[in-house]
This record gives C-alpha cells, sequence and structure tokens, in this order.
C-alpha cells in the first residue's frame, strides 16, 4: 500500500511540475505570438488571464499536497486519486479555454487534449481514466458547439476558410480528435496495466528472494557456528588426549628398555612394543588432528610475513635428506628462475612442504625419485612435488584431501598413517586463497600442484 501510495504522489508532484512549465508556455507563447509574430488576432488578456490561473491553482494544489503528506513522503491513496481527478479535470478546462481562444476547432493545441489523456491513463485507473476521455470530449465538443451556434465567439487565426467553424466539415476533425482521445487513454491504460503487473511480479519476486537470502544466510550461519563448535570439541579433545598418551608411551619405553635391573622377557617385549605402536599410532592421529582444527578455527592465528621461498623449500629438503636417503629415493629440489620473496605464513608453508615431501617419501619404492620444482610469475607461486611412487587410483584422485580417507594401495603400504595430511595441507593452501590439485603422472607415480595467488600487505583480507 504505501509503495503504490509513494508512487502515486511523486507522479502528482510531477504533473504539478508539468504545470509550472504549461502556464509559462501559454504566457510566454501568447506574448511571442503577438509581439514577435504578430498575430494580433489572438485575444491577449484571454490568454495572459487563462496562463494565471493556471498558475493559481497550481500553487494551491501544491500546497495542498505538501500539507497532507505524511512522514514517509506519500499521500493517502485515496486522497491521491481524488486530487489527480481534480487536477486533470482543471487542466482539461484550462486547455479547453486556451483553445477556445486559440481558434476553436481551427486550433492546432486541440492535440494537446490526447498528451492529458495520456497523462490520466498514467495516474488513473482504466475506468477513471475513461471519464476524463468522456469530459475532455464533451468539453471540446461543447465548445465547438458554442462556437458554431453562435454562443460563444469565435477568433479566427487564419488556420481554415472562414466560417468553418459553422460548416459541416467542421465535424471531421471534431470526430477525429475525440477518437484519439479514446485511442490514446485506452493504450496508455493498457501499457501501464502491464508494466505495473510486471512491477507487481518484479516486486513479488524479489520479496521472495530476499526471504529465500535471509533463509539460506541463518542457514549458513548456523552451519558455521556448528562447525565451530566441532572444530573447538576436537581441538580440546585432541589435546586433552595428548597428554596421557604421551605419558603411556613414555612408561612403556621405560618399561621396554629395562626398568632397574629386570629387563622385560621376549613375549613381554614384544606385547609391550605393539603397545607402543598402537600408542603412536595414536598420538599422531591426535596431532593431526590438532593441526587440523587450528587450521581451520584459526586460519590466521600466525602472523604473514616476507619470506624467501628459496630458503624455506631448501631448508625442508634438508630436512628430509636422511630420510630419502634410509630410503634409497632420490630427492631433487629444481628452482626454475629467480624465485621472489612472498607474502605468507611461514609455517604454514612448511607443514604443506613438509606432508607433500614425507608422503612421497613414504610411497615411494627404493631406487624411485621425488621432485620438487618451483616457478614464479606476475600472478602467482607455482609448486609441485612429484614421486615415482604407487599411483593414486583415477576414481580416488577427487578423494584424496577427504579426512580419513586413503586408497587401498596407501593403507597396504602405510598401515599406520592417519588420513588427515592432506586435508591439512588443502586447509594451509586455503588459507592462502591457492589451489592445490592431485594428478596422475603418465608413468607411475603421482604430482600434487599448489598455487599460492600473490597477495600482499595492503590488499589482504581479515
Amino acid at each position: 500500500m504505501l509503495v503504490a501510495q509513494r508512487e502515486l504522489t511523486e507522479r502528482l508532484f510531477w504533473l504539478y511540475r508539468l504545470r509550472w512549465l504549461a502556464a509559462s508556455g501559454i504566457v510566454g507563447l501568447t506574448l511571442g505570438a503577438v509581439y514577435v509574430l504578430h498575430f494580433r488576432a489572438l485575444p491577449l488578456p484571454q490568454l495572459i488571464a487563462t496562463g494565471l490561473i493556471v498558475v493559481a491553482y497550481n500553487a494551491l494544489l501544491l500546497a495542498w499536497a505538501r500539507a497532507v503528506r505524511s512522514r514517509e513522503g506519500a499521500v493517502p491513496l485515496g486522497l491521491a486519486y481524488g486530487m489527480a481527478h481534480l487536477q486533470i479535470g482543471l487542466d482539461l478546462v484550462a486547455l479547453t479555454a486556451v483553445i477556445h481562444f486559440t481558434g476553436g476547432v481551427e486550433s492546432p493545441l486541440g492535440l494537446y487534449l490526447v498528451f492529458h489523456m495520456v497523462i490520466a491513463g498514467i495516474l488513473l485507473p482504466p475506468g477513471a481514466a475513461l471519464f476524463q476521455a468522456v469530459a475532455a470530449s464533451l468539453l471540446y465538443g461543447g465548445d465547438v458547439l458554442l462556437e458554431a451556434t453562435g454562443v460563444l465567439p469565435h477568433y479566427a487565426l487564419g488556420f481554415a476558410p472562414p466560417a468553418f467553424h459553422t460548416s459541416p466539415q467542421a465535424v471531421y476533425p471534431v470526430l477525429a480528435l475525440v477518437s484519439a482521445l479514446y485511442v490514446s487513454v485506452f493504450l496508455a491504460t493498457s501499457i501501464v496495466q502491464r508494466l505495473r503487473r510486471r512491477e507487481r511480479e518484479l516486486s513479488e519476486l524479489t520479496e521472495r528472494l530476499e526471504r529465500e537470502q535471509a533463509r539460506t544466510q541463518a542457514a549458513y550461519e548456523q552451519a558455521q557456528a556448528a562447525q565451530l563448535m566441532q572444530l573447538r570439541y576436537m581441538h580440546r579433545v585432541s589435546h586433552e588426549l595428548r597428554r596421557p598418551l604421551s605419558s603411556a608411551a613414555s612408561l612403556l619405553r621405560v618399561q621396554l628398555e629395562g626398568y632397574g635391573d629386570h629387563p622385560p622377557d621376549e613375549q613381554t617385549a614384544r606385547m609391550i612394543q605393539r603397545a607402543l605402536s598402537r600408542l603412536q599410532q595414536g598420538l599422531d592421529l591426535v596431532v593431526d588432528l590438532l593441526a587440523l582444527s587450528t587450521a581451520r578455527e584459526s586460519p590466521l592465528r600466525e602472523p604473514r610475513v616476507w619470506m624467501d621461498l628459496g630458503n624455506l623449500l631448501e631448508q625442508v629438503e634438508d630436512e628430509h635428506a636422511d630420510a630419502a636417503h634410509h630410503a634409497q629415493v632420490a630427492l631433487r629440489l629444481d628452482l626454475e628462475g629467480h624465485l621472489g620473496p612472498i607474502w605468507a605464513q611461514p609455517e604454514g608453508l612448511v607443514t604443506v612442504m613438509r606432508n607433500l615431501i614425507g608422503n612421497a617419501l613414504k610411497y615411494t619404492p627404493a631406487g624411485g625419485q621425488v621432485t620438487v620444482t618451483a616457478r614464479q610469475d606476475e600472478r602467482a607461486t607455482y609448486l609441485a612435488v612429484s614421486d615415482t611412487g604407487i599411483s593414486i587410483p583415477e576414481e580416488d584422485l577427487p578423494r584424496v584431501f577427504e579426512e580419513f580417507f586413503r586408497s587401498q594401495e596407501a593403507r597396504h603400504r602405510d598401515p599406520g598413517g592417519t588420513g588427515l595430511g592432506l586435508a591439512i595441507v588443502k586447509s594451509i593452501v586455503q588459507v592462502h586463497g591457492g589451489e592445490i590439485h592431485a594428478n596422475r603422472r603418465e608413468e607411475d607415480g603421482t604430482t600434487f600442484e599448489v598455487v599460492l595467488p600473490h597477495r600482499y600487505p595492503e590488499t589482504e583480507e581479515g
């Protein structure tokens, strides 16, 4: 309702502004026609008076509209329609007077009645606009009839043959203009009704979309809150489990090494070793859970700094040199061109490379090779870790970054893995706004590719 009130009020005030222009036109054109074009037959006082009357009632109507307008800037709907009727009616009377003073049926200004019918079709419902068309027809036809019968004087301006206003031929322009009034009302109301119907449909659709968006946003926030609670719970539980598991593992190592002067017998040592192995698997799982929850709960906890990527990669290579030597796997670092500094989390990138290189060494048999490559362009840094080890089946590639997922070949080669390493890697890469992909090599092996777009302190979000 308020929308319709505001819309009609805006059109009323547009009509007020238009009427100022019309009144100025009546006065200005009359003066120009008389004093510039020398149309001495024009009744100057009557036309000037008509223009001043338009100015007067427009000022009164404008003051009335401003007085009844609400705080929301709208005139009550019923009153607005009444004001529209009154304004258009007064305008028709004033325009009929101008037509009368400029030649009646001979006046070219009769076409402006069509313009008023278009305004009526825009402002008013179809029935009300039709009423205005009837009123305009009666006013115009009445003026022509009264001039033809001599009741009103006829102001001949030379636009038609003498005595044309009293001839039967005068009925033709009258019929043409009256039919144009009804056609213009029909066309204007039809177009406006269609537009308003489309506006209502669009408004309803917009409201539905806003409601759906609000529900989706609420569901998303609820899911985010639930996920955050799960991560915090996982972090707390993992932290609490770590201490007793570490203590139990330490006690078992003491027993395995021989407490005092009484080393365990062979069977007891095997049982202790088996228990220690299970505890170590549990500890590995707890450590990975802590790392994953930390990366997802507070991804920007570690500040970003400018760091030398080449030095970082060489550091990680040195850390894995002994493991590569022990596994009889060649570990090769290939830096393509000069690597500039990048704005990143050092510990996060170290974790990414440790996991990728560690996995590659773990699943590459003796005699194989692990290659770490790095390059940069103006847009991003590209890292890749390729191995010649077991290949990930094609159907498992989309799932390798899922939590706890491990392919059958990986479980067979390393039964103690947690299945969280690649999930941790993906979380850290996403924190940096990057992407990671796993691809099968044409020969045996797998390649993990990391793309880190360049970001800078002044443009970083969060």
